[in-house]
């Protein structure tokens, strides 16, 4: 297992931000952890998770998963305070939380498994929020957990799934990215309010809130050395802008799609090893201006008029 860990972390490190835990096969973990059924008792419930694991990763793995697969986001409670349920038993039997309750049950779990994590709180990257300094209070929580010796970052709430647009809806779509995920990647969307728990990446406040919104298939695809990597754009009719960036996926198609338009337009591209270049014309003006790469939406940019 780990000579196949290690030939994982050398191939991919000529190409991509990584590490011996992020984006690695742990079905058969994830599928163990689908069948064990939901009980209050903490310490029942995670001894049943890791009794057949010994290393601290395999532990965290299926706790990790367990959470995401059975707890659902609470979409209610994000627009009525008053019904949030965070406390860990409570949101097992409530079987939905915000991402406090996410983080909570998370930790009380790995306490209950004698292995190390704790909460971390800070802001997330929001396309309408690009350029807006951070406001005062933290607006989101995740985890760091220690594996030999080293933390690594995990976001237990935005793995389970993703809510709709108007944030009225949830759907459960596990995102295995979102362990143990290089910091490089994770502060593209995640800015801790202690920044020791950037872990090394050199990142201020000010560069985040400024950058283009990473939708979370941009971290999935590892999208990187992405150049403009200011977030707002001026507008200038018939302006040219001409975007690079580094992915570890084949590119098929790539498209842009003002946000005042129905339908987004295929632009050229061209792809060499893994770094890919395309232009795109600002024809007429749209506030904000969505990426698509194979389908999917990776990147938000804002467009002002001066």
């Amino acid at each position: 297992m780990k000579g196949i860990l290690l030939i994982s972390f050398l191939f991919f490190s000529n190409f991509m931000y990584a590490n011996d835990y992020w984006k690695q096969n742990y079905s058969k973990i994830d599928s163990f952890a689908y069948t064990i059924k939901p009980t209050t008792n903490i310490d029942k419930l995670t001894a049943q998770l890791i009794e057949r694991y010994s290393t601290d990763a395999e532990k965290y793995r299926s706790i990790f998963a367990w959470i995401t697969h059975n707890i659902a986001y609470d979409v209610v409670a994000l627009k009525n305070p008053a019904l949030k349920v965070t406390d860990a038993v409570g949101v097992i039997k409530k079987k939905k939380t915000v991402c406090q309750g996410y983080c909570n049950l998370f930790l009380n779990m790995c306490t209950a498994a004698n292995i190390e994590c704790v909460i971390i709180m800070g802001w997330s990257h929001e396309k309408l929020n690009i350029g807006k300094p951070l406001v005062a209070k933290p607006t989101h929580a995740w985890n760091a957990i220690k594996i030999n010796n080293e933390w690594y970052v995990c976001d237990v709430t935005w793995a389970a799934g993703s809510t709709s647009e108007e944030n009225s809806l949830f759907t459960f779509k596990f995102k295995d990215f979102y362990f143990c995920t290089p910091p490089e990647l994770f502060s593209c969307n995640h800015f801790p309010e202690e920044t020791k728990w950037l872990l090394g990446t050199q990142l201020s406040s000010k560069d985040f809130i400024d950058k283009p919104h990473f939708y979370p298939e941009a971290i999935n695809i590892n999208l990187k050395d992405l150049t403009p990597i200011n977030g707002i754009q001026v507008y200038k009719q018939n302006k040219k802008i001409t975007f690079t960036c580094s992915v570890d996926v084949d590119v098929k198609s790539i498209s842009i799609c003002p946000s005042n338009a129905k339908f987004s337009t295929a632009v050229k591209f061209s792809q060499e090893n893994n770094t890919i270049t395309f232009e795109y014309d600002l024809a007429t003006f749209s506030p904000y201006i969505n990426i698509f790469l194979n389908n999917k939406s990776i990147l938000a940019y804002k467009i002002t008029a001066k």
